[in-house]
């Protein structure tokens, strides 16, 4: 049987692969850091998953978006230094581990699958699963552009300096948004999409567990 045919196997199989690493995807203010506390705080979630190394969004993802637009032409080495660290940190641990961000929300900004194939393989094989946090287009412009926990102000205003208006911010955010479902489609790794514009926290994470789960 020919190598490739072989790989296109083994991907579809790791999504079967017991759970052992979970990625918190979405927009900004779909709800990725509330939700993390959410779990760090769920006694169900922490019996189900009681030791897991934790990688913030600091550490996953940085400034990516303030380098990219700063030095379009670095090195794609320079520009995915922190994803690969992460990863080969994951991998040399070998512990459970949950990732705030990853290579979904670098190819919303830079979407290029050919820079995170690899990437997507080698988390796929340690069994990680995604959740992404979606929102409604309507819900864009009051939960990710004027967010009230940033500065309403300050924080739309950084956005619309840079797009040169709010309605190009919000086209922008409709884009970036479809483009992490985009990634989430092509990934080998096990997915999880959930609205989350109810903001029902306690729910989702029933939710997450009952995915986590499943064999």
């Amino acid at each position: 049987m020919p190598r490739s045919i072989l790989k296109r196997w083994s991907l579809r199989l790791s999504k079967w692969l017991p759970a052992s690493g979970l990625i918190l995807e979405g927009i900004t203010g779909a709800g990725k850091t509330t939700l993390l506390r959410a779990l760090r705080a769920s006694t169900e979630f922490t019996e189900y998953w009681p030791a897991y190394d934790l990688y913030r969004e600091k550490e996953t993802f940085g400034e990516f978006m303030g380098e990219l637009i700063e030095n379009p032409s670095s090195s794609d080495e320079f520009k995915l230094r922190l994803l690969n660290q992460s990863v080969e940190t994951i991998e040399r641990r070998g512990a459970n581990f949950m990732m705030e961000r990853a290579h979904f929300s670098y190819y919303a900004l830079l979407p290029k699958w050919e820079l995170y194939a690899n990437i997507d393989e080698r988390l796929a094989a340690r069994g990680t699963r995604t959740v992404l946090l979606e929102l409604p287009v309507t819900d864009l412009k009051t939960r990710s552009l004027y967010r009230v926990d940033r500065g309403e102000a300050n924080w739309a205003g950084g956005f619309i300096d840079l797009y040169g208006s709010e309605e190009s911010a919000l086209s922008t955010m409709r884009r970036v948004q479809q483009l992490r479902r985009e990634a989430i489609e092509r990934s080998a790794c096990r997915d999880l999409i959930i609205d989350s514009s109810s903001m029902k926290w306690d729910r989702y994470i029933y939710e997450i567990i009952a995915f986590l789960n499943v064999p």
